[in-house]
């Protein structure tokens, strides 16, 4: 096999791995936190998100990346409408700190 194809390979096992890993990643409990961060696909715009999110949560912040935004999480059936809208992963909003800009602002 040459290098090219090893790199392919290579890169194919990686791809094959991440909804294996999204998947094992657990939802944010009601309880436990008031904002959620959803990342979306990194090739979406902002706006497409803004848009996609706008009539399922109240958004809170966006991110850093144009693809993630934080939002107020009202009910344990805002992660599925989320994932159902194409959020790839929903992050607990207190571990979102690096992905806000209002965090990263506020640290200058």
């Amino acid at each position: 096999m040459s290098a090219g194809q090893n790199i392919l390979v290579s890169v194919a096992m990686a791809l094959a791995t991440v909804p294996a890993v999204l998947a094992a990643v657990p939802e944010p409990q009601i309880q436990r936190t008031d904002s959620i961060a959803a990342v979306f696909p990194p090739w979406w715009s902002q706006r497409r998100v803004i848009e996609t999110v706008a009539d399922t949560a109240n958004l809170l912040d966006v991110g850093a990346w144009p693809s993630v935004v934080v939002v107020r999480f009202s009910d344990q059936d805002l992660v599925t409408r989320l994932r159902e809208r194409g959020a790839l992963l929903i992050i607990d909003g207190d571990f979102a700190g690096c992905l806000s800009l209002e965090d990263q602002n506020n640290g200058r």
